[in-house]
């Protein structure tokens, strides 16, 4: 009988709901130490692997070159519809900041957000972005007259996420049904 007791109070904690959820990482990759692994690029000549300037942090880093147009560096995953993703990625342009110069983002709800403001210095660009579909490509773009975009330590985490399609007296039910139980072998064991 003692043994239905810990049993009673498991099922009860099991019940309540948890606010609690570690971010996790959903783009593969993201600081280029694995080569391309998980990215793509169009034209293919127009991404680069490299380990002198465009490392923000590790060894390698990503550099967007113009070939005769702009060069776009994507990688899709699994999202939620409807849930919101923060978006993180550490970016600098190897030559002088060109009026010529055009580089965005775009992910989800974002069509197209401009990086502006880059130099020869890593800026670090935070964003948000709203998943719809249940696939989403981030996609990188960059139109430089001269020199190149690098892009380094690459995130996509899980910011706040829909409502939940669980109704909460559910939850409310079985938290309800595991005390009742809990009082019950309570008294069974006074008696």
């Amino acid at each position: 009988m003692k043994f239905l007791f810990p049993l009673a109070l498991a099922t009860a904690a099991a019940t309540l709901p948890t606010a609690s959820h570690a971010a996790t990482e959903l783009v593969l990759n993201g600081g280029f130490e694995y080569e391309m692994g998980g990215w793509s690029c169009n034209p293919s000549g127009g991404c680069q692997i490299d380990n002198t300037v465009s490392a923000h942090s590790g060894v390698l880093g990503m550099l967007l070159q113009n070939n005769d147009g702009a060069s776009v560096l994507s990688q899709s995953f699994e999202t939620v519809v409807g849930a919101v993703y923060n978006l993180s990625f550490w970016v600098k342009l190897t030559e002088q900041p060109s009026s010529e110069n055009a580089v965005w983002w775009s992910a989800g709800d974002v069509i197209a957000s401009e990086i502006a403001g880059i130099s020869g210095n890593f800026a670090q660009i935070i964003a948000q972005f709203t998943a719809t579909s249940d696939t989403t490509t981030l996609a990188f773009f960059a139109h430089t007259a001269n020199g190149s975009l690098a892009l380094d330590d690459i995130s996509v985490t899980e910011g706040a996420l829909p409502p939940s399609p669980v109704p909460l007296p559910a939850s409310a039910m079985l938290l309800g049904m595991g005390l009742t139980g809990l009082a019950a072998l309570r008294r069974r064991a006074r008696s």
